[in-house]
Order: structure tokens, then sequence, then C-alpha cells
């Protein structure tokens, strides 16, 4: 019998991102964190200022540079005599102590002679996370072993040393409806230019080049200096997620520190005033793990390549999820509410028939945690869960109608038994097909500890177009 030898598995959490410098080709680059002291001194030189807006835009801009702008912050709470500053600077500091560190997946497992399948199984065990791959036919090809030997390595070095190796990819950002599967699929990936920061997987998808010529100007018998108008735009696509323990809800654009191209010319666009200021969103709202950004950059001769192209990508991250509130019903049970830190949960009906449990509700929340976190009501379906009665968690099948204003959001949010009916689709024949129940449900309504962070990337000898 071939020997399948596990002699250790764990899975460890660490408190910081420690990660090394950057790697050339398409091997993962480990970028190294970076702010700029003029730009984070001058946002608390704005904690001063006489104007309650701009002092609000400072602490929010000093909150989005995540944790790493703490011994800023202490410094200038040792030097800075303003005695509004120092009360401003306290209170960013008990903010950052009070909230949960992203720190990555640890993955401590070596192997011997195991099958892509045993080394799934083992990965799985050793990181918490479930693992889809497709069934195959016994054959010389599920027959291959390999030895592996992560000491320490991150969930994302493990992965991707797993699909390199063995020849699989995985589907990027999708992580199923529980939200802790990674879906494996036989064949290898792209090559592509990956950077690896603790929690972190950023990707370079592509370049976008654009040339164009107007005549909607040009020299007349009035104006005759006047030329044709000529544009020329370069951009680059990168792609970030997050692994499954966490979540985005949100992200900022891409701020490039470092874009040297082969001949030695630097490809950062200058930043305008606007570009100083606090960035939107790419997508602010509820939970999602990969987002597609794009950063522009200064075109130049065609050809070539990117020696080094470093930046950061500003985000806003669930780091944890906290029961607040929790209702024992029943779908025959009068409606309840329930008021907790500022929430207030409404439970008006529930319906259960069998296969899926349809909960009317209405849920509130004033004061200090609406102001810093504006989308709350746009993730209420994705806070509520529901368990049975034996304490397992019923599969969101989202709402069916949903309604929001500043403070308050109302509607029917549905759930599925895994138990229920086996043919596909989630319509309305499957919510009337089952028989009706009235089993003691769990609804949980859970709070997220959501911090701002920035994500550094690494690029090296990136082809242009």
């Amino acid at each position: 019998m071939r020997p399948s030898v596990l002699i250790t598995v764990g899975a460890t959490l660490l408190v910081h991102l420690a990660m090394e410098a950057g790697q050339s080709d398409n091997k993962p680059a480990n970028a190294k964190p970076s702010l700029d002291r003029a730009e984070i001194e001058k946002w608390i030189d704005r904690l001063a200022d006489p104007e309650f807006r701009i002092r609000e835009e400072a602490q929010e801009k000093l909150r989005s540079f995540g944790v790493e702008v703490i011994p800023f912050l202490e410094e200038a709470l040792a030097k800075n005599p303003d005695a509004n500053v120092q009360r401003h600077l306290k209170e960013l500091l008990s903010r950052f102590n009070t909230i949960p560190t992203l720190a990555p997946t640890r993955v401590r497992l070596q192997l011997k002679q195991v099958t892509l399948r045993e080394t799934v199984q083992a990965l799985s065990q050793a990181t918490g996370y479930r693992f889809e791959l497709p069934p195959a036919p016994d054959s010389a090809d599920t027959r291959v072993v390999y030895d592996w030997n992560w000491q320490d390595a991150t969930f994302w070095e493990a992965l991707h040393e797993l699909c390199t190796k063995a020849g699989v990819s995985y589907l990027e950002g999708w992580y199923s409806q529980d939200g802790k599967t990674i879906r494996l699929e036989p064949g290898e990936s792209h090559p592509t230019f990956t950077s690896l920061q603790g929690p972190f997987r950023v990707s370079v998808v592509g370049f976008h080049y654009n040339r164009s010529v107007s005549f909607l100007s040009g020299p007349t018998r009035w104006n005759a200096a006047s030329t044709v108008q000529r544009n020329e735009a370069l951009s680059i696509n990168l792609r970030v997620t997050v692994e499954p323990r966490y979540a985005f809800t949100g992200i900022r654009d891409v701020l490039v520190e470092e874009a040297v191209d082969d001949a030695g010319s630097s490809r950062v666009l200058p930043r305008n005033n606007m570009d100083e200021r606090f960035s939107g969103y790419y997508y602010g709202g509820g939970r999602m793990y990969q987002q597609q950004v794009s950063a522009p950059l200064l075109p130049g001769k065609l050809g070539g390549k990117l020696k080094v192209l470093r930046g950061q990508i500003g985000a806003m991250v669930v780091a944890a999820e906290r029961p607040v509130i929790t209702i024992e019903t029943t779908a025959s049970a009068k409606p309840q509410r329930l008021e907790k830190n500022g929430v207030t949960l409404h439970v008006e009906e529930v319906r259960d028939d069998g296969q899926s449990v349809q909960v009317r509700l209405r849920v509130s929340r004033v004061g200090e945690p609406n102001r810093h976190d504006p989308n709350w009501v746009h993730t209420v379906p994705q806070r509520v869960k529901i368990h049975d009665a034996k304490g397992t968690e019923l599969r969101s099948g989202g709402a069916m109608s949903w309604t929001t204003n500043a403070d308050s959001a109302e509607g029917t949010l549905v759930f599925y038994r895994e138990d229920g009916n086996a043919a596909p689709g989630l319509g309305i024949g499957r919510i009337l097909g089952g028989k009706p129940k009235s089993e003691p449900v769990k609804l949980v309504y859970c709070e997220w500890d959501i911090v701002p962070t920035q994500i550094p990337f690494t690029f090296r000898d990136v082809p242009l177009p």
C-alpha cells in the first residue's frame, strides 16, 4: 500500500501582518506596507481646524489608513500641545486599540506521498475552510502523489503552491453560499502576477491602453493656433481578494506609489488636489470577497515592462461578526420586539413550510454606529441568521422584499433548509412546495467589526501594452 503520512497539521492566527519583500516574474510578491509621513502629518494638523467638516474629514482619513497609522498618532500625541488635537488623537487610538487585527490564517502542515484529494482534506482540516474538488474517475492522474512542507505559511501561500504544483485552479472570490468553501477546478490557471499580503491577494488582470484623435478642435480662420485634440491613456486593472474568514464592505481607489518602466521612466500619474482628498468607494455595502479596481498610469513608449509597480489599495474589512440579539420563535408565535446596544429588532411574522423559513421583520439602529457605517441598512439581510432546532444554520436566500431609510430596514427574508426539496432553483415553487411546520427556530442579528486598512502590493517585470 502506498504510504500516506500526515506529520503535523495546525492553524494559528497571528496578530500582525508580517511579510517579506517582493518576488519577480509571475510568482507571488510579498509587499511591504508604507505610509507617507508628510500626508499623515497633514491630516493630523487638520484635526485642529476650526471648521467641523474638515476635522471630521481628517478623522475619517486617518481611520482609513488602518493600524499602520498608530505609530504616527502616538508620536503626534506626545509632541502636539493642542488640547483639541490630543483629544481627537486619543479617540482615534482608542478606536484602533479596540478593533480586531486582520491576521492571516496560518498553516503548519507536512505531508508525504499524498494525492491531491488527500492534500485538500488535510488543508481543510488545517484552515477550517471547506474545499470543493470535482469527482474524477480513477486514473494515473488522480494517483499522482506529492510532498508538502508548509511551515507557518499563510493560507494564500499554501493555496498558491497547491494550485501550481498540482495543476489545478480555484474559482477566485467565490466561497459558495456558506462563505467558507473554496472551489478547485482541474486545469492550470492562466499565468498572472500576484502579490500576497497577509489575508489579502492582489493580482494583475491586465492593462487598458487607449489613443484617440478628435477633429472637433483644430485650426480655423479665427484661431490658427488651435490644434487637433489628441488623447492617450493607460490604466492597470487589479483584482483584490480576501480569504473567506473576512469580507470586504468597500474598496477605495488605488494609490500607485512607484511605477518604473525598463527605460527608467516613472509612469506614476501626478496627483491633483482632488486625488489627495478622501476618495469614494468602488463598492460599498454588503459583504464581498473580491473586487476589481483600476489605477491610471502615465502613457509612454509602447512595449517593454514595468520593472516595478508598488502601491496600496484602501479597503473596509469585516474583521469579526458578533451576535447581538437572539430571538427564539416559531411560525405560530406572536410578534416579538427586542432592543440591545442601540439596535431594535421587531419580528412581525414567521412562516415555515418545511423547506424554507420566511421572516418578516424590521430592524432599526440609531446613534454613533450609523455615522461611521452609512451602508448599514443595506447589509441587514446579511446580518440576520436563522438556526433550526438542531443548531444548524439555514442558508440565506436573501430578501423577497426590502425597504430602507436612514436608520432602519424592513421586509421579508428567506432562509432554506438543506434537507428540503432537492430540485434546483429557489423560486416560488420551492417556497410553497413544503409542508407547514412549527418547529422552533433561533433568529440571530449580528453586528460587524469593520476595520479600515491599506493593502500594499508589489509587482515586478509586468509586460506593458
